[in-house]
């Protein structure tokens, strides 16, 4: 019975992982032709001055989580204000950072894989009195809500995983426990 009990269990782990890792690519391809949009529908948009914005005064040459959530809640990026949760996967998102995000983090994550859109995005210069505004934003405002759409994700995959660990874990314990009971270590 425990056998059939730990094949079903794994069955839900994989089916839930299966969808989750699903979504999380589903949400990365998703992102990529946002970028590729950026560069393709907005003619404004460059690295250096988005970057700009969001290193606060004083400059120092990377955006700190405090630096990121005064950006999205001051220009309404993510189109409200910042709650606990967006909060935390922002904290989340810049972990991998080392808490730092420098502009050299930032080329990477915001310049889509594809040559001719990289190309194109590298060669815009910056702009004097650059700021979002209409397509921009918006397209800007949707690629950090699919940011924080992706941490979201990666984190609810880690939590499924040391979840379905620690299950599977409990339930050979709880055979093992029995086996000992009955007197059969075999």
């Amino acid at each position: 019975m425990v056998s059939t009990v730990l094949d079903a269990f794994e069955y839900n782990d994989f089916n839930i992982l299966g969808c989750l890792l699903r979504d999380l690519l589903i949400a990365r391809r998703d992102f990529e032709r946002l970028k590729c949009r950026m560069v393709e529908d907005c003619l404004d948009f460059n690295l250096y001055d988005t970057f700009e914005a969001l290193d606060r005064k004083p400059r120092k040459g990377y955006v700190t989580t405090l630096d990121l959530l005064e950006s999205l809640e001051d220009t309404r990026l993510l189109g409200m204000p910042i709650f606990t949760r967006s909060a935390s996967y922002v904290q989340v998102f810049l972990s991998r950072y080392d808490k730092k995000l420098k502009f050299c983090d930032f080329i990477q994550l915001m310049s889509p894989s594809e040559d001719r859109y990289l190309r194109s995005l590298l060669s815009k210069r910056p702009a004097s009195g650059f700021a979002l505004a209409g397509t921009t934003f918006l397209l800007y405002q949707q690629l950090w809500q699919k940011i924080l759409d992706l941490c979201k994700l990666e984190s609810f995959i880690e939590f499924a995983v040391k979840t379905a660990v620690f299950n599977r874990t409990e339930i050979e314990a709880a055979s093992l426990r029995e086996a000992i009971k009955e007197g059969d270590l075999s």
